[in-house]
């Protein structure tokens, strides 16, 4: 759901011709987190084919400063193609310049996605590769990229890259991979040559937002967790949550809401009394304080949760808890603040290390 999310949003910003097209080469590590992971004894190779355009004058582009949009399809070699395999994937991308020059730019930005992983774990015939537990993963980007201008069309680039794959624990084993890598990559404008790399040309007003744009709101969230448990290939189990909280517009782009929340596993609850004792409900209850963050554009925002858990109950990895995903709403943002529906989906962790997949349905009054 994230990243249909996500890939529709950049799919409904690009005309029909993007500005930029190019191509990437990326030498990398694969990091092994954990004690008993496959080998890694060799360095990874990337390619890469990429599309890209300026973003227009849409309103929450004018509020960005008209960032980069693109969507990016890669091969991915991991160092151990028998265990772990290669990974394929398809992203969308941001990135915003934060130096610009007329020959040059530096710019920070990232990505998500759908990937495929060609192995993974089997019990009989894969049982080492505690990696990945499913074939369909979601995919993260992190990169800091420098571009040179060479001609009129043609561009150079280098870029600090760090690329996660993770089903959410949709299935496991998911320890999930960590790739840094080192990019070279190339652009060529298939538009207005003549036009300069810099935003200069592009208006940088905005609109103001409405009357409420500085006052707190409340607003209430449903959610349905997803997470494989009892073991591999074990059934996937529902949580159910409800959120309360406020919100306050803190800048044109960005939003901060402040929650308590309620989760519980009831289907965990029943799994567990049919296997040994019985169990108190509330050892299956959690109860969280949440700091959320939520960068807006229009209908979609992107969000980042922290939060830290304010009773003990079963399984629990770590205090803390996070989540990072994106939620589209019935209005634009810039439009209408109160009185919205919502729709969410999130990769919810025990700090970094992910825990289930959820949905979520809110109405902020």
């Amino acid at each position: 759901m994230i990243r249909f999310l996500w890939a529709f949003f950049v799919l409904i910003q690009f005309p029909a011709v993007a500005q930029w097209v190019g191509g990437a080469y990326g030498l990398g590590y694969h990091l092994a987190i954990h004690p008993q992971y496959p080998n890694i004894d060799a360095p990874t190779h990337s390619t890469a084919i990429y599309i890209e355009k300026k973003s227009d004058r849409s309103k929450w582009s004018l509020r960005h400063k008209h960032p980069y949009i693109g969507l990016t399809a890669a091969w991915q070699s991991t160092s151990n193609r028998s265990v772990i395999g290669d990974a394929f994937h398809v992203a969308a991308t941001i990135r915003y310049p934060l130096l610009e020059r007329e020959k040059w730019m530096l710019s920070l930005g990232g990505g998500i996605g759908l990937a495929y992983v060609s192995q993974i774990y089997d019990a009989l015939n894969n049982p080492t590769n505690i990696v990945m537990g499913a074939h369909l993963n979601a995919v993260a980007l992190l990169r800091v990229r420098y571009d040179l201008s060479l001609t009129d069309r043609l561009t150079s680039f280098v870029a600090l890259q760090y690329a996660h794959y993770s089903n959410s624990r949709l299935r496991i084993p998911n320890i999930g991979m960590n790739i840094p890598q080192l990019c070279f990559g190339f652009g060529y404008r298939i538009d207005r040559p003549n036009q300069p790399i810099s935003s200069a040309n592009f208006s940088s007003s905005t609109e103001t937002l409405d009357s409420i744009a500085n006052v707190f709101s409340p607003f209430i969230r449903f959610g349905l967790g997803m997470t494989e448990i009892g073991g591999t290939r074990g059934p996937t189990h529902p949580s159910y949550c409800i959120e309360l909280g406020v919100q306050r517009i803190m800048t044109d782009i960005s939003k901060l809401t402040l929650s308590i929340e309620y989760l519980y596993d009831w289907s965990t609850y029943r799994f567990v009394n049919n296997q040994t004792a019985r169990n108190s409900h509330w050892d299956f209850a959690r109860m969280s304080i949440q700091v959320g963050h939520e960068l807006m554009f229009g209908h979609f925002a992107f969000v980042t949760i922290f939060g830290v858990y304010l009773n003990n109950h079963a399984y629990r990895r770590s205090v803390i808890l996070t989540k990072i995903g994106m939620q589209w709403c019935l209005h634009s943002y810039f439009k209408k603040i109160r009185h919205q529906i919502m729709l969410g989906a999130f990769i919810r962790s025990y700090a970094g290390e992910a825990e289930r997949f959820e949905i979520v349905l809110g109405y902020h009054f």
